[in-house]
């Protein structure tokens, strides 16, 4: 590598806190005023639900129970219970959108995700990966490519098998990263530094791209600690201070030429909260064969989910409450949900993850059972940092980390050789408790220059041994954050 000059640096950071608007009308979840449970339909087992709520003086209505409130007082009482029951003499039911026949960005999204956890997972070690965070840092970097280097990372933005237009992508990530902004609970930002650097020529049409497609800002300034310490600054105010840093000190040099930035915060409270009677202490089963004791939320989800090989629920955060013209009534638009995926035991998580379709999460998401089940959720926080060379290589996109081959020619040029990607590292950290969860990513893409090739009863469900979770906004279809417990400190 004594031959290889630094020479691009491109760093992509997710992080989330802002609530979301509809992409696509299709994905949206709407839920009747009176629907309690969020089966789709008025019944009893709604008024029973919600006089189960009014118990002693009546529940204060919040953004959770705003449908429950059914005669507008702002109060869960027996009276909500009493008309619904009425309600239910005729039962309303929800038309549920039918699914988009065409190959969507979304999907792509959530064929990248998994294979991007499959890939990038570390033997005996929990993890965590933002797939909306790597996503958007190749979007941007793919708007650099050319030949054969675009042609591999277009492909694995479109999930590997497929081939979506980047016009399509770049409109999505546009319309995605306008809508999200205007929320309280998801927010992300881009931004890139360019170096003094006199060999360098950047393509204006790739700083307008990722201008108008990305709302990236572009700072210019020297290639030494001052600018390490505003990147570190900049990815600290955009992750909501859970990454500090991403770069150490001196990582810059005079071949370094730009430093690419997309970041992402996820901030979140439970629909439904987790009162302090809720948790309690219990035995959390360690990969490794040993026991840890972990604080326990117990209450309730608000999905049951399920296939040949696992169990799950689906728990809320707070969502969006607006009004609807076509239902003619206040509607609940669900924006995020916690999904937890149970393998069974003979299976586990490595066997469960080694036969994961590209699409398991969104059909579990999809064919979710509007049913709530008991719950025990460990509270957990820890961070991961990976090194994504091999794993985006190994999805398809190898070309992109050659010194030879390597075609970022849209993006720029160089008077001493040919850019390539030397580098991509991915950081992320969750806290999740009773109140609800925080998370951040940073994704940075390295790029250098160099002139050779260098080398359906209610039941309980038990997370109390290893688990698969996703944290997914549910209005749009995509994957946020993916990860796996496998192991937990003793408290």
């Amino acid at each position: 590598m004594k031959s290889v000059k630094r020479i691009f640096a491109a760093l992509l950071t997710a992080a989330f806190a802002a609530s979301c608007t509809a992409v696509t009308a299709s994905a949206r979840t709407i839920v009747l005023s009176g629907d309690r449970n969020r089966d789709g339909i008025i019944t009893s087992d709604d008024a029973l639900g919600v006089l189960r709520l009014s118990a002693g003086d009546g529940k204060t209505c919040n953004t959770e129970f705003v449908r429950c409130d059914v005669d507008g007082d702002e109060r869960i009482t027996s009276n909500d219970a009493l008309l619904i029951l009425r309600q239910s003499a005729g039962i309303k039911t929800i038309e549920q959108p039918s699914a988009e026949s065409d190959y969507s960005v979304s999907d792509g999204v959530n064929d990248f995700s998994v294979q991007l956890l499959r890939e990038s997972a570390k033997a005996g070690e929990n993890d965590l990966v933002s797939p909306l965070s790597v996503y958007m840092a190749l979007a941007m970097q793919t708007g650099g490519a050319a030949n054969e280097t675009l042609e591999e990372m277009n492909r694995i933005l479109s999930g590997g098998t497929k081939q979506l237009p980047m016009s399509d992508i770049d409109t999505f990530m546009h319309d995605y990263i306008e809508n999200i902004n205007s929320g309280d609970i998801l927010h992300t930002a881009n931004s890139i530094f360019v170096m003094d650097n006199p060999g360098l020529h950047m393509k204006q049409t790739f700083l307008d791209g990722i201008r108008q497609n990305y709302f990236a800002e572009v700072f210019q300034g020297a290639a030494n600690n001052a600018t390490v310490d505003k990147i570190n600054s900049w990815v600290n105010m955009n992750t909501n201070e859970m990454i500090p840093t991403i770069l150490p000190p001196d990582s810059l040099s005079e071949d370094t030429v730009s430093v690419l930035l997309n970041a992402v915060a996820f901030e979140a409270t439970w629909a439904e909260q987790f009162e302090q009677t809720d948790i309690r202490p219990k035995d959390f089963h360690n990969i490794d064969g040993t026991t840890s004791k972990a604080d326990y939320l117990c209450g309730e989800s608000d999905y049951f989910i399920s296939d040949e090989h696992s169990v799950g629920f689906i728990k809320s955060y707070t969502g969006r409450w607006g009004w609807s013209d076509e239902q003619n009534q206040f509607v609940d638009y669900e924006n995020y949900g916690f999904v937890a995926i149970l393998p069974d035991e003979d299976i586990g998580v490595d066997g469960y993850l080694a036969q994961m379709d590209d699409s398991t999460v969104k059909e579990l998401v999809e064919s979710r059972s509007y049913r709530d089940a008991d719950i025990e959720l460990p509270k957990f926080k820890y961070d991961c940092t990976y090194s994504l060379n091999k794993t985006l290589s190994n999805m398809g996109m190898p070309t992109a980390f050659s010194g030879l081959n390597a075609d970022f020619s849209n993006m720029a040029q160089h008077d001493d050789g040919n850019i390539f990607i030397s580098s991509v590292i991915h950081k992320t950290f969750i806290d999740l408790d009773e109140h609800g969860t925080k998370a951040a990513a940073v994704t940075a893409i390295f790029d250098e220059i160099n002139s050779e090739e260098p080398p359906m009863e209610k039941e309980l469900i038990k997370l109390d041994r290893p688990f698969i979770y996703a944290i997914y906004d549910m209005e749009n279809n995509v994957p946020v954050f993916l990860g796996i417990v496998k192991t937990l400190p003793t408290k």
